[in-house]
């Protein structure tokens, strides 16, 4: 269990809250209530940082390009089945067949 000092050498264990103790101080709560002038966001892993929310909460969105192999491929096969149905082909089942 992590101790904190108080500054003085001697060290005393920290506390625990309990689920039931943090709903209830939640619910207590005024949700209304302004943020005092001295408040800043709460960052575990970085002390310097200076966005309103931490990386972990909403990380910067990220873009995905989508492999050119693998669209290729879906295309070929789309395409291949609209010529097939354009045919008059049927392919039911995966055998190719006369509608």
């Amino acid at each position: 269990m992590s101790e904190k000092s108080d500054g003085y050498g001697e060290e005393e264990p920290l506390s625990q809250i309990t689920d039931e103790e943090l709903c209830t101080m939640a619910l207590a709560a005024d949700p209304n209530a302004p943020l005092s002038p001295d408040a800043s966001p709460w960052h575990p892993t970085d002390i310097h940082a200076t966005a309103l929310l931490p990386d972990w909460y909403m990380p910067a969105a990220a873009t995905t390009h989508p492999q050119s192999f693998r669209k290729g491929i879906i295309s070929i096969v789309v395409f291949s089945l609209l010529a097939i149905s354009a045919a008059g082909l049927c392919t039911i089942f995966g055998f190719l067949t006369r509608a």
